[in-house]
């Protein structure tokens, strides 16, 4: 993500208590990245290739998510990813 660019800032802006060192890797945990995909007005601060990295993302993220939550409905053990 460009670090100058407007979604970049918003991210700073949104989560101000993520310390910068961690906001220049791009660490962010599950509830922050949820309350991202409900942010309407997040994606409209990303250039092109920033959204489409996104849009791609988020699709994986709620692939991902609902794997893991179909294995804990189903009363197995979460599969480890080695």
């Amino acid at each position: 993500m460009n670090k100058d660019g407007g979604g970049f800032q918003y991210l700073k802006t949104k989560f101000p208590q993520i310390s910068d060192a961690k906001m220049k890797e791009g660490i962010f945990v599950g509830p922050q990245i949820r309350e991202l995909m409900k942010d309407s007005n997040f994606e409209s601060t990303l250039n092109e290739a920033e959204q489409r990295a996104w849009t791609a993302f988020v699709e994986w993220f709620t692939d991902t998510e609902g794997a893991v939550a179909a294995y804990g409905k189903a009363g197995e053990a979460t599969p480890k990813c080695e």
